[in-house]
């Protein structure tokens, strides 16, 4: 059987089951998400000083999805309320628009845009305004609702999880219940825990359809598996995890992925991020470029020129592809970006369609259930599925204390990923690199703002520490102790495509790098804590003998503990650990030792 024939014989499976069980294929989140942004972007340009109409949901989802292409907005229209911040936001009234010089207008509501937009008619002629709906109504897009319920992560298991609260609180619904809920996971091909909702569905209410159902979605997942299994190991894999940390691959929290995945990896145990954000952390490393005086960390994309392996796949003439959450990180016209808010089994159907048709191309998966708030269909408890820092939870405005067990979502999250992503990886035959960008913060559930490290509000283990490793006969099985850097990521990669090992030079120390924090809660936030200086650009660098350097902006220093982020006072050995990195210092002229 062909490519194409084995392309089309997979989709015309999910499309048959579609059709057989009354399933919809879902919204065109990819349509909707990719306008809402380039509509951002696009106005962005055209303002100096613009703000948000209204506060709510809808303006922290906006804050969540489209974080980087508004960062230049600094206001919230908010005639209701009395605080003054909001998730780093100034709130300022409507007839303060001109007096604060705000010269565009987002209008963050679906259901109250007619009102805004009457509003600003009349009483502010010459501000401009965007209404996110009527861009997408230019485009032959009309929601019924709000931006962020048609598709995409967040929407889809807050969806789930709502149905199945319902199925513990409405006995009488159960049935519907289920096959709405069935059909959820089909539309994120998620088919193995479709499998087991079906399974229980028919334990209740048992029938010849649902009988039936069972036995298609089994023999699609099967496909599915067979397939992967079969692409050409020429090709090449990129698996970024945004957020996990290092400490939950293990035998212990993800035995399935171990035991699937790490086992027959080359595995870096102490590998650490660049830096404690996706864009600071993969821009630098795909460029290859950490030095602070440069300014990189305002880019959120890179050009093609500046990354090593995206130039050797064009050389190599290697078709490229991306799957990311509206994110391009490289500027090429040379790689196809599906940009939707694709779940991680979504990304791994699509990243299938598009291998079975390449011999040797390379792949860019980049799956985000990992990254704060953990969004993922096990937890049973009401799911937090919004919000940009786990940190904000104690400003005054949210109550001041965790909203969430998040220490219990995030163990449902890991272990979910176990569940789906062990058996579609263990099949692949590609040579592979599997990361994460950073780590993640996690608090206890009664966790108080005291009790918060400074290195959590740094370069904590958790926040740096990553899981890292290759798959591929050249570099075999086993494990390495030895340090390295999400900055070998690019060489990594080339050594992939060149089907040859990557062999990594002891390194005495790596860098991790992070820029000043602007963000009004956030420097709230740190203050409340006494940690005003953690607000500063730093330089940690962490040594092979485990210790930890951080170098801040001021030209201050300070030294922890690797094994514990334990603080050590000791001048003799900050003094002697400067001696050995001073020349790589970018983030000041000079120390204060």
């Amino acid at each position: 059987m062909g490519v194409n024939d084995l392309e089309t014989k997979l989709e015309y499976t999910y499309q048959n089951i579609l059709r057989k069980y009354g399933f919809s294929e879902g919204a065109d989140a990819q349509s909707v998400n990719g306008i809402v942004k380039e509509s951002i972007q696009r106005f962005m340009s055209e303002c100096n000083n613009p703000a948000i109409y209204c506060n709510g949901l809808h303006t922290r989802m906006l804050m969540t999805d489209f974080i980087f292409e508004m960062k230049k907005v600094k206001y919230i229209v908010d005639n209701y309320k009395e605080e003054q911040t909001e998730g780093g936001y100034c709130i300022i009234k409507d007839e303060e628009l001109e007096q604060e010089g705000v010269d565009g207008v987002i209008i963050s509501t679906y259901v109250y845009r007619g009102q805004v937009l009457e509003s600003l008619s009349k009483k502010h002629e010459t501000i401009k305004y965007l209404d996110l709906y009527a861009e997408l109504e230019k485009k032959g897009i009309k929601l019924k609702g709000n931006y962020y319920a048609v598709g995409g992560i967040h929407a889809h298991y807050r969806t789930i999880n709502a149905l199945q609260r319902r199925l513990q609180e409405h006995e009488a619904d159960a049935a519907k219940i289920y096959e709405k809920l069935l059909e959820e996971y089909v539309q994120i091909k998620d088919f193995r825990t479709a499998i087991l909702a079906a399974q229980s569905y028919n334990k209740r209410f048992p029938s010849d359809k649902t009988e039936a159902l069972i036995k298609d979605l089994q023999n699609i997942y099967a496909l599915e598996k067979d397939m992967l299994a079969n692409l050409s190991d020429e090709n090449v894999l990129m698996f970024c995890m945004d957020g996990l940390r290092r400490k939950v691959v293990t035998q212990e929290s993800m035995p399935k992925l171990t035991e699937g995945v790490s086992s027959k990896s080359y595995v870096y145990q102490n590998a650490y991020s660049v830096s404690t954000s996706t864009f600071e952390s993969l821009c630098p490393a795909y460029s290859q470029n950490y030095d602070l005086r440069t300014k990189y960390y305002e880019k959120n994309m890179i050009r093609e020129e500046e990354c090593n392996f995206v130039m050797e796949a064009k050389k190599e003439k290697r078709q490229i592809y991306f799957y990311t959450n509206t994110d391009y990180y490289v500027e090429s016209d040379w790689i196809q970006f599906r940009i939707e808010p694709q779940t991680a089994t979504e990304k791994i159907w699509y990243f299938l369609l598009d291998a079975l048709k390449e011999k040797a191309g390379l792949f860019y998966i980049h799956a985000s259930e990992s990254h704060f708030t953990f969004p993922n269909p096990y937890t049973m408890e009401k799911l937090l599925a919004e919000g940009m820092s786990m940190i904000y939870d104690f400003l005054p405005v949210k109550g001041q204390k965790l909203r969430a067990d998040y220490e219990s979502q995030h163990a449902d999250m890991v272990r979910y990923l176990d569940d789906i992503l062990a058996p579609l990886l263990s099949e692949i035959p590609c040579r592979m690199v599997f990361f994460a960008d950073h780590g993640n913060l996690l608090l206890g559930k009664n966790c108080k703002l005291e009790d918060v490290s400074r290195t959590a509000l740094t370069c904590g283990e958790e926040w740096i520490r990553i899981p890292y490793l290759v798959k591929s006969p050249e570099m075999g099985t086993g494990t390495d102790d030895d340090l390295i850097s999400l900055m070998s990521i690019g060489d990594i990669v080339i050594s992939l495509m060149k089907r040859q090992p990557y062999r990594q030079e002891k390194l005495p120390f790596v860098k991790v790098v992070r820029s000043r924090l602007y963000n009004p809660d956030m420097e709230k936030v740190y203050k409340m804590r006494g940690e005003e200086r953690s607000l500063q650009a730093f330089e940690a660098f962490i040594f092979q003998e485990g210790y930890k350097l951080v170098v801040y902006e001021d030209g201050t220093a300070a030294v922890f503990r690797v094994s514990d982020d334990s603080e050590i006072e000791d001048e003799e050995i900050t003094i002697t650990l400067l001696e050995r990195i001073r020349k790589y210092i970018t983030v000041c002229e000079d120390t204060k030792l």
